[in-house]
């Protein structure tokens, strides 16, 4: 588990890249009245006005007793927690993630080396690509899991407030139900993406798109069946 000792807790949102992990944290900055960080690049930490109001963990109801922050990661190492801190995973479907992923490699704030690698990578054909994209969601995946509450992207999308009310209920038994639907209403899509619906694309928003099976809509039929054969192979399970 984890090793290092600190009398700060901390609430961790950990979840492969493109996954919905600024949301979540967004979410439980909110609910739990503690600042968000983002641990992996300070320049990311939000800059509008309305959303730093709502994370800065200064809210009117009370904050979560003996934590200190909500941070999100993306790295695998748990040399950064600390022993009584607290990880909440999120999980999305990882056709999904690959579509986000594509969109985000083509994004100026993505890293040049990763995107450099993805390119060549993809020089191999689409079947090499998602092989090894699967492998290290997976992977990701498998190092936290054991560690952490799982929280379905799909899951939180569909009911909203009672599913967060029911995952975060595991940490803090008081917390009231109004204050995670607030978050849930504070934090819409809508909002997030200067007005626009769930299901309307702007591919060079960060928020692109707000919804679950737009891989249906992206994929090619070979893309699809790769996907197929990989999950079928692994210990997760998707519709298809």
């Amino acid at each position: 588990m984890l090793k290092n000792q600190n009398s700060k807790k901390v609430i961790w949102v950990i979840g492969f890249p493109k996954s919905g992990n600024t949301w979540l944290s967004y979410l439980l900055s909110f609910s739990f009245n503690l600042r968000y960080i983002d641990y992996d690049d300070d320049l990311k930490t939000p800059k509008k006005k309305w959303i730093k109001n709502f994370t800065s963990g200064t809210l009117n109801h009370k904050s979560l007793k003996d934590y200190s922050y909500v941070k999100k990661t993306h790295k695998q190492k748990r040399g950064i927690l600390n022993t009584n801190d607290y990880i909440f995973y999120m999980k999305r479907d990882p056709r999904d993630v690959y579509v986000s992923y594509n969109y985000f490699m083509k994004q100026k704030s993505s890293g040049f080396l990763g995107k450099i690698k993805y390119f060549i990578i993809g020089l191999f054909g689409k079947k090499i690509r998602i092989r090894w994209f699967f492998k290290k969601w997976q992977k990701h995946i498998e190092f936290w899991e054991n560690d952490s509450i799982i929280i379905d992207y799909e899951d939180l999308l569909k009911y909203g407030h009672k599913y967060l009310h029911k995952k975060i209920k595991s940490l803090e038994k008081d917390i009231e139900i109004n204050i995670i639907k607030e978050a849930i209403e504070n934090f819409k899509f809508k909002k997030l993406s200067n007005g626009r619906s769930s299901g309307q694309e702007d591919s060079k928003n960060f928020f692109r798109k707000g919804i679950s099976g737009d891989w249906k809509n992206k994929l090619s039929n070979q893309e699809i069946e790769e996907f197929k054969r990989l999950i079928n192979r692994s210990n997760f399970q998707y519709d298809f």
